[in-house]
């Protein structure tokens, strides 16, 4: 985007928005995904060159949505399991977006893409192994 940098802004818009800002020209802020008034953006990922990659928090769920870089059309909506993103990992060059879901009955899957026509993988698990643990009171 040449001299423009996309920042993440609550600037107007206390849920957040992506705001593009041109360094050149600092007085010039043009929205580029506008905030949504029911969810709150938590952060977003450029990967693939094109694509962003957003994170909402909606009703105590997160929300992942695709959206093209250049005109922050909305593309798609990941289907995600219960729980929450805990993290997340891509980059502008490289096609490929990790993130990491968790909840209160699974420590943690880590799942990835490689292009938005791929479905999303399972690239790893977390397993725990529970022992009896057992308490006496002492009087």
């Amino acid at each position: 985007m040449g001299s423009k940098c996309v920042f993440r802004s609550n600037r107007g818009s206390p849920n957040y928005s992506l705001l593009v800002i041109d360094l050149q020209d600092l007085k010039t802020w043009t929205e580029l995904v506008p905030e949504q008034k029911d969810a709150v953006l938590n952060w977003a990922i450029c990967v693939n060159q094109d694509k962003l990659v957003l994170c909402y928090m909606k009703d105590v769920l997160n929300t992942i949505q695709i959206h093209e870089l250049p005109t922050g059309k909305f593309l798609s909506q990941l289907p995600l399991p219960l729980g929450s993103v805990r993290a997340a990992s891509g980059s502008k060059k490289h096609k490929e977006f990790f993130y990491k879901m968790s909840s209160m009955i699974s420590p943690g899957e880590i799942y990835w893409r490689i292009s938005l026509r791929v479905p999303w993988s399972l690239l790893s698990t977390t397993r725990l192994r529970l022992r009896a643990l057992i308490l006496h009171s002492m009087r």
